[in-house]
């Protein structure tokens, strides 16, 4: 399962990935284009010749990667989901490892690997095999690389699809209430990293403030306290840190995350605990495949 927004410049090399798959039981791919405009979807189908699995199914209702991954979910036919991402490049046993360890497990995340695709300021020199655990609660997963049975994926709704991020944290933590095993797998995908300054801040900008929905949806659980002071001091801490800007690109990279995640968490703060503008869960419907 792909999801795709104007994903041109780098799809070609996933599909390469996927079509150089070993030891791989029958699978199809299911390339989901959700509004892209920059030719992706000529570009998937460039490949049917190379896998012959390969679909391209349109979600063009509204923007989102949880909304595409419902839509892929509702259009798959197999019984085995696996989710990656188009700009990353999924290992040439990612398929084998996956279907394999979801013999022991029921939610799959791959190990994340920073090194073939990043420049040498972001290799860490590790694959991330642990799973986080955000604000001190259930172990989540990655969306660029996970996998699990497509009954259980619709019997808990799929991705809740009121979420601008963080999509996939709500899902695992779902599945983690319900009391399925959740797991780090050796299903290793070459993830690509935003470089520019301006990408890195808005990525962490925008996922620090989805946190906070998410953290507003969960407050009646065991989670660490949040709150709008430590956000600002937090926030003012940060942009005293412009000296950061002279000390190379790891440097210049780090505050772009850490300026864009203090000034996503005030906002987030604002927005959805402040002035308490929360959007209701939106699911999939077990029998229609819509959301509900």
């Amino acid at each position: 399962m792909v999801p795709c927004f104007n994903g041109a410049a780098t799809l070609a090399r996933q599909l390469g990935g996927l079509a150089g798959q070993r030891d791989a039981p029958e699978f199809e791919v299911v390339l989901v284009d959700n509004r892209s405009t920059d030719g992706s979807r000529s570009i998937a189908e460039s490949w049917a010749d190379r896998l012959p699995g390969l679909r391209v199914v349109d979600a063009f209702d509204r923007p989102g990667a949880a909304y595409a991954r419902n839509v892929g979910a509702r259009a798959a036919e197999g019984a085995v989901l696996l989710f990656c991402d188009a700009d990353d490049i999924v290992s040439d046993t990612w398929v084998a490892d996956m279907v394999r360890s979801l013999e022991d497990v029921d939610l799959a995340s791959g190990w994340l690997s920073f090194e073939r695709l990043n420049p040498a300021h972001l290799r860490t020199g590790a694959t991330e095999t642990e799973l986080p655990r955000p604000f001190d609660y259930l172990p989540t997963i990655a969306g660029s690389n996970f996998g699990i049975e497509r009954a259980t994926y619709l019997r808990l709704g799929g991705m809740d699809e009121s979420f601008p991020l963080d999509e996939d944290v709500d899902f695992a933590w779902r599945c983690g209430e319900a009391g399925l095993r959740v797991a780090a797998v050796p299903a290793v995908v070459n993830y690509q990293q935003r470089t520019t300054m301006r990408a890195v801040f808005h990525q962490f900008r925008n996922y620090a403030s989805s946190s906070i929905l998410l953290w507003v949806r969960y407050a009646d659980r065991p989670l660490r306290p949040i709150g709008m002071r430590g956000s600002l001091v937090q926030l003012v801490k940060e942009v005293r840190q412009v000296t950061r800007l002279l000390h190379g690109p790891r440097s210049r990279w780090e505050l772009a995350r850490d300026l864009g995640s203090a000034l996503g968490a005030v906002e987030g703060n604002l927005k959805y605990r402040i002035h308490g503008d929360v959007p209701e869960a939106r699911l999939m419907d077990i029998d229609e495949g819509e959301p509900r």
